[in-house]
């Protein structure tokens, strides 16, 4: 397995990144500021509380040079990448919890999605 590489399709004209609307939207979407134990959303499944924006890169980053899984059309003009967080190549860390809907458990798995033309992050969420 090579590490530190980004693998991407060949129709993707750029790097993924995330800018402030990526963050502002996950930030809206896909993160809860509740205690601990408190059940997850139905149908969004969330970050922890307390994941900062550095914290949002690092997993972005991670996903990114990952060549386990690769990189699947999603809707028109955006792909689609599943994968775990590895912090430190060694064991996954959880990021949040899936939705009530897929079982409400804790995740290290992360989907991020992204404009194929552009790269910026539309959104990316535990899986």
């Amino acid at each position: 397995m090579t590490t530190n590489c980004v693998h991407l399709p060949t129709a993707m004209r750029e790097i993924p990144r995330l800018s402030e609307k990526a963050l502002a939207d996950i930030y809206n979407i896909h993160y809860v500021d509740v205690p601990a134990g408190m059940e997850p959303a139905l149908d969004k499944s969330a970050f922890y509380a307390g994941t900062t924006p550095s914290r949002l890169q690092r997993i972005l980053l991670k996903a990114l040079e990952g060549d386990s899984v690769e990189w699947q059309p999603a809707s028109s003009g955006y792909y689609e990448k599943n994968s775990t967080y590895y912090p430190n190549g060694g064991l996954s860390e959880y990021v949040g919890v899936k939705s009530a809907n897929n079982g409400g458990t804790d995740t290290a798995d992360v989907a991020v999605v992204a404009d194929v033309h552009t790269g910026q992050v539309i959104t990316m969420y535990p899986k």
